[in-house]
């Protein structure tokens, strides 16, 4: 076995799988790179899967301290904050797609090298609440992760799926990067025709397309993202159920609702707001259905036990060019 057994060394390997230099993807110019910068940083604050609020918690402590105690702070913890905050807005300039370190996992492991630089924020305590609250802040958070450390390595999109990371907006300049991209059959879903659409399924509690459509499972929120080469002018969700239940339905802030009554379609147009990054745009979808029904306790014959709400259907309408 490598590297030891003869024609397994590293040299016969057959591709080059080594380097001295980062390598970083090319971006469509430094002016689209500042353009997207203030989201960038948003996202780099308070992103659902890589933000800093959510898995450097004690970082956040760490300066709320610092701000309370300005009148005593140095001038070079002053400095390192400077530093610290001048690597995130660097690093959301340099590489806009993927500043978090691309791969999948949860967490931004390229900052995590300046991370230390944090605990020089802090200034003397007088007792353990901060302590306290610094470990009971990233509990909240990531404490699922670190209880299952390796279920979550092997498959780091279920995480976001569940708790206060649920809350948090979705990082949509960098959809290539999130974790989902790692569970292939729920990634990159071609759906629809003319224009055919890509769609990311961030949690499970929607099926993949199937006939009649995409389920989206009772009493559930399901959160999808909407990917097209083009702008998309408007999207109108088709959406029928054999029971009564009620679906609300945003894309990018732009809200809509739709009341389904027994075996009778609905649907509803919505002009979406999305973001333009890696030369395509990206919308977030949630789809919340109230109510809903277990197919084989009403259906004859139907072994299906899932508890369903509503099936639906996208179709897009690319944005006319100016």
């Amino acid at each position: 076995e490598f590297p030891f057994e003869p024609g397994a060394e590293w040299d016969d390997l057959g591709v080059d799988v080594f380097t001295n230099t980062v390598v970083v993807e090319e971006s469509e110019g430094w002016v689209a790179n500042f353009r997207l910068l203030p989201r960038n940083l948003w996202y780099f604050l308070v992103g659902r899967h890589f933000g800093f609020v959510p898995f450097f918690f004690p970082g956040v402590v760490a300066v709320v301290l610092l701000l309370r105690a300005r009148r005593e702070a140095r001038a070079w913890q002053w400095a390192t904050l400077g530093t610290a905050v001048f690597v995130a807005a660097f690093l959301a300039v340099w590489m806009p797609y993927t500043w978090s370190g691309g791969g999948g996992p949860s967490g931004n492991r390229y900052y995590l090298t300046v991370y230390a630089l944090f605990l020089f924020l802090t200034p003397p305590l007088r007792g353990v609440t901060p302590a306290i609250a610094a470990c009971v802040g990233g509990w909240v958070f990531v404490g699922q992760i670190l209880v299952n450390p390796f279920v979550s390595a092997k498959e780091p999109y279920l995480a976001p799926e569940r708790g206060l990371l649920r809350l948090l907006p979705v990082e949509l300049t960098m959809v290539r990067d999130l974790p989902i991209a790692l569970d292939q059959p729920r990634a990159r879903v071609l759906h629809g025709n003319n224009p055919r659409v890509q769609l990311y399924f961030l949690d499970h509690n929607a099926s993949l397309p199937e006939p009649p459509g995409i389920w989206i499972y009772g009493d559930r929120r399901a959160d999808i993202i909407v990917r097209h080469s083009d702008a998309l002018e408007t999207i109108t969700v088709t959406a029928e159920s054999p029971v009564s239940v009620d679906l609300s339905i945003d894309i990018g802030g732009r809200d809509g609702r739709i009341a389904l009554e027994p075996g009778v379609p609905g649907s509803v147009t919505i002009e979406p707001r999305g973001v333009n990054s890696r030369n395509s745009w990206a919308y977030l979808m949630q789809v919340t259905v109230t109510g809903g029904f277990v197919p084989k306790l009403v259906e004859v014959d139907s072994e299906d036990g899932r508890y369903l709400g509503a099936a639906i259907t996208l179709m897009a309408t690319p944005a006319t060019a100016p």
